[in-house]
Formats: C-alpha cells, structure tokens, sequence
C-alpha cells in the first residue's frame, strides 16, 4: 500500500512539474507573438537615439506580418542576414497576424531608421481574411476600420508605397505572396495569386522592384506535387504551436508530416520557401 502511494506521488509530482513545463513554455510563445522582433524597427531606433549605431553599415528593412517575424516558420531575414554577412543591419519590422492597414500605422518607425534598402511582404492576412478562410473577426482583434478586402488592401498598400518613396531614399521591392496552402484548385490558393498580381501591378506603376515569390514556389508545386493531408480550411496553427515550441519538433519535419513542400501549416515558411525569400531579396540588395 505505502509503495502504492509512494509511485501516485512521484507521477503527481511528475504530472505537476510538466504541466509547469508547459504552461511556461506557452506563455513565452505568447509573449513572443504578441512583441515584435528583437532587431524590430523599434529597438533600432533606440540604438539610433544612443549612437550605437555603424553609420557605415548598410540598413534593410524587413516589413511584413508573421512571415517576416520569423517566429512562427523558419526565418527568412536570418538566412539573409547569414549570406550578406556583417556590412549590414537587418532591421526586422514583421509583426504576427498583421494587415496593410497595420502596417501603414506603423510605417513612420520605418522610415525613421533611414533605411536603404526595403523589402514589403503583406498581403497574406488581407487575403485569406476576405474569404473568411478561419471564420475570425479581423476588424475586432486587429482594430480595423472594416473587414478586408482587395479594395481596402490596395488603398493602404498605395499609401504605404508613397509614404516610403517620399520619405525614404531606399531602394524598394515589393513582394508577392507565398502560395497559401498547397492545393492550387482551392480558393486561398487563388487568392495569393490575385493578391499577388495586384502587388505586382503596384510595383509596376510605382518603378520598384518586384520579387516574384509567389510564382517561384507555384513553380517549385508543379514539379514538386504535394500531398496535404489537411484541407486549407484546417486551421493548423495551434499544433504548429504545440509541436514545435513544446514537443520540439522542426518547421520541416511537421511540413513533412503534414504533406507539404513549401509551407508547415498552410501559412508558414519551412526552410526550403525561406530560402526562395531570402534568395531573391540577396539578389535584390546585391545588383
């Protein structure tokens, strides 16, 4: 009886010091998600303000929502950073779940790092929100003035655009949006081409660059073919969460064993679409 006792209180013990474990390990996730990056905009600028800056070191500016934040797939500003080395500094202004709308709020803290070079990644958030793809209210969590749309989208993508031209001397470059999901015939498919062909058209008429991120991975699709076992309107982010923050698990071993080749959970990168992204920005900076 007492040896009984003895084993329910160590697996108590136990069972209490992993559910400690746990709720620790989710309430950091959830800290990191709702902060911006460690080299954010904002944290630049602070080092700005205390001449802890290399004024002969280059800046670029990454400006996007959770793709370019990097926390929640495989970070494509590190691989970057890793290829062009120590001459310049990768200010990372991607924040988690954000829009265009959010983004042009913002847009002074970008402008006030005197970048020279930008690369623009929204627009996945503003699609996939217009169809309701996850049925959840943007205009509420994200403090919009209305539910997205194209129209909406290009209005603050425009003014973004000329914010940054106008205050700006950086060379910019406007990207497409990685394919969303891997299931070409579904309609969050589509939407990242539209959405795609919209920014492309905007960088046309404005003279910038254009870094087709969108048609380099629908190529890699055609003769990579996937077999995802989750519909797109699966939404998979909570186990992304579990599985890798808690269990450990890398972004391309769950893309793996979710039957994708570009992306974890429909949404975010794994090291080989990162590594699409990083490609064409070093090319970018680099020519």
């Amino acid at each position: 009886m007492k040896l009984v006792y003895l084993l329910l209180t160590i697996f108590g013990s136990i069972l209490f010091l992993v559910l400690i474990y746990i709720t620790i390990k989710i309430s950091i996730v959830i800290w990191k998600v709702n902060h911006p990056a460690k080299n954010s905009s904002e944290n630049f600028l602070k080092l700005l303000r205390k001449n802890k800056v290399d004024s002969r070191k280059k800046r670029i500016v990454f400006i996007g929502d959770s793709l370019t934040n990097g926390l929640l797939g495989v970070n494509f500003t590190m691989i970057v950073a890793q290829v062009l080395g120590n001459d310049y500094y990768y200010i990372n202004a991607g924040i988690n779940s954000q829009v265009a709308y959010n983004v042009l709020q913002r847009i002074d803290s970008v402008i006030k790092c005197e970048p020279d070079f930008i690369t623009l990644l929204i627009g996945t958030n503003d699609a996939h929100h217009e169809i309701n793809l996850y049925n959840l209210n943007p205009k509420k969590s994200l403090n919009l003035p209305q539910h997205p749309s194209k129209e909406f989208y290009i209005e603050n993508l425009k003014e973004i655009i000329s914010k940054l031209q106008l205050k700006t001397n950086a060379k910019i470059a406007l990207c497409s949006l990685p394919p969303i999901g891997e299931d070409e015939d579904s309609l969050a498919f589509k939407q990242s081409i539209t959405y795609s062909n919209i920014i492309k058209e905007l960088a046309d008429e404005n003279h910038l660059e254009y870094l087709p991120i969108n048609e380099e991975m629908i190529a890699y699709l055609k003769d990579h073919s996937s077999n995802p076992k989750y519909s797109v309107e699966q939404r998979l982010i909570e186990q992304l969460i579990v599985k890798h923050f808690i269990l450990g698990i890398s972004f391309d071993k769950i893309s793996e064993r979710n039957g994708f080749h570009l992306v974890s959970d429909h949404l975010h990168l794994n090291t080989h679409s990162a590594k699409i992204i990083a490609n064409l920005i070093v090319k970018f900076v680099t020519t």
